[in-house]
């Protein structure tokens, strides 16, 4: 959700650097957050992947927890 604010702020502020950096930083952000996914599932195993079916990466989902 930041990130779409990031974004939405640096095309505002029309600066040509900042969108060049958003573009660099938002794939980096994006390999980060599976990074963590993976390394949460090993630590936690299946009472995280129940949980990460539930919810959003990026987007909150709205879902009950079984």
């Amino acid at each position: 959700m930041i990130a779409w604010v990031n974004l939405s702020i640096v095309f505002l502020l029309h600066s040509p650097f900042l969108v060049l950096l958003s573009f660099i930083w938002l794939p980096a952000e994006y390999i980060m957050v599976m990074a963590e996914g993976k390394d949460l599932l090993i630590r936690f195993g299946q009472s995280y992947d129940r949980y990460s079916k539930c919810t959003g990466s990026f987007l909150p989902r709205i879902n009950k927890l079984d």
